[in-house]
């Protein structure tokens, strides 16, 4: 139970120090990351003006950047968290050993994200797809006439109206 406790206040601890993942990610990439957010961006707005349905683009990409960003935010914390374990349990690993640890986990982590927040989309989209002609006859329509050419027929044929 000891052991419980301790990992839990090293969460605490290091959530208290209020970094933004955004940010923090930036300042990380440097000129890249900004150079590949500034690319995301505008692949988002490409899709958007291309897609059929403007509606479902926008919301399934500002679904998408929101669960990377909470991938990114819980992958934070689950590093944290294996790493305040593994001091817990006195257990020494390196730390690219201990890195590679919570990128796999945080990986795993933002899997299970991105599969809920899929499903959860096309179960939203999906349930609203109803056939609009179920039931109704065929309707046959003809083409309409020259109206212009009727009029001049008319004028040509009966100059007396």
């Amino acid at each position: 139970m000891f052991h419980v406790r301790q990992v839990y206040e090293t969460i605490i601890e290091e959530a208290g120090q209020g970094k933004s993942v955004v940010t923090y990610s930036v300042d990380a990439l440097g000129k890249v990351g900004v150079a590949f957010l500034v690319f995301t961006a505008a692949a988002m707005v490409w899709d958007i003006y291309t897609a059929e349905d403007k509606t479902e683009a926008a919301v399934r990409n500002a679904v998408s950047a929101l669960s990377e960003v909470v991938t990114l935010a819980i992958s934070e914390v689950a590093n944290v968290a294996i790493q305040a374990g593994l001091r817990a349990l006195s257990i020494e690993l390196a730390s690219a050993t201990v890195t590679v640890i919570g990128a796999v986990a945080g990986f795993g982590i933002g899997v299970v994200i991105g599969i809920a927040a899929g499903a959860l989309l096309d179960l939203i989209f999906s349930s609203g797809t109803v056939d609009i002609t179920e039931g109704l006859t065929p309707c046959r329509v003809a083409p309409m006439p020259d109206g212009l050419e009727l009029a001049r027929l008319v004028k040509h044929n009966y100059p007396d109206l």
